[in-house]
């Protein structure tokens, strides 16, 4: 009887841990479909819009 029970947890563990995988990965596939940020962008278009800045050392 324990071993039973035994077994049921771990399946339903595993079976939950499988469920949150498998959905976090269709989370990010969707985010890397819909958001164009993530694409890669050359280095001068960074360098350019930012604004310069000084560090001082006091």
């Amino acid at each position: 009887m324990l071993i039973a029970i035994t077994a049921t947890m771990i399946v339903a563990i595993s079976f939950g841990a499988f469920i949150v995988l498998w959905a976090a990965v269709a989370m990010t596939r969707r985010a890397v479909e819909v958001d164009a940020g993530l694409e890669e962008q050359p280095l001068e278009e960074w360098t350019l819009g930012m604004p310069s800045t000084q560090l001082r050392l006091s």
